[in-house]
């Protein structure tokens, strides 16, 4: 990620993010607040923002492509966990496309469990999550807390209770038809698959 912003800010003809910087500001934070602290800084313009950051993610993905490589030992790290009965799920701020690239490069994709991943997704309603999994928010919430950690289930919780997009009802009237119409699309495709299933203990 940083050097795919980097390349993308001397695109555009600004300064590149130093080492140190990154570290000490930078590092972990979503492109967007890196962008407006470069502009709080005197390093960014606003109006580039739209601009660096389309090119941010055009060449992440590049990058990604050229570079990413599968690792044994990663991949047999994740299946000894999963053997042992361990949810494995990814937590990240990237944007979908490049996060799920960089997990399928890696050969680490096929071994996450989905419904953890899509649980702490902030644009996943939880109607979404139960029409593919038919597993109601109660009972989703029960997985989460015997799966994660005590700090990281109350992160969760504090993060999921502020985002309207985890709740149709919550969500302004465009946005809501656009995910009732994944919900139907799901639910057409999935009458013709076999049904996910989980227990919970």
């Amino acid at each position: 990620h940083r050097i795919a912003l980097n390349e993308a800010l001397k695109e555009v003809g600004c300064k590149e993010i130093s080492l140190s910087d990154h570290y000490g500001i930078f590092n972990g934070i979503p492109t967007r607040v890196k962008l407006s602290k470069l502009t709080k800084l005197g390093a960014l313009d606003e109006t580039l923002h739209q601009e660096v950051y389309n090119l941010k993610q055009s060449k992440t993905i590049e990058i990604i492509e050229k570079h990413a490589i599968k690792r044994l030992e990663k991949i047999e790290m994740l299946q000894g966990l999963k053997s042992e009965g361990h949810t494995v799920a990814c937590f990240t701020n990237s944007i979908k496309i490049t996060a799920e690239l960089m997990l399928k490069r890696t050969g680490i994709f096929d071994n996450l469990n989905r419904i953890i991943e899509m649980a702490w997704e902030d644009r996943t309603p939880f109607d979404v999550i139960y029409q593919e999994f038919d597993i109601s928010q109660k009972e989703l919430e029960r997985l989460m807390r015997n799966n994660l950690k005590p700090s990281s289930f109350k992160l969760w919780r504090k993060r999921v209770s502020g985002r309207k997009t985890k709740h149709i009802a919550k969500i302004c009237p465009k946005m809501a038809i656009h995910l009732i119409l994944i919900i139907v699309s799901r639910l057409i495709f999935s009458s013709l698959e076999p049904k996910n299933s989980f227990m919970l203990i």
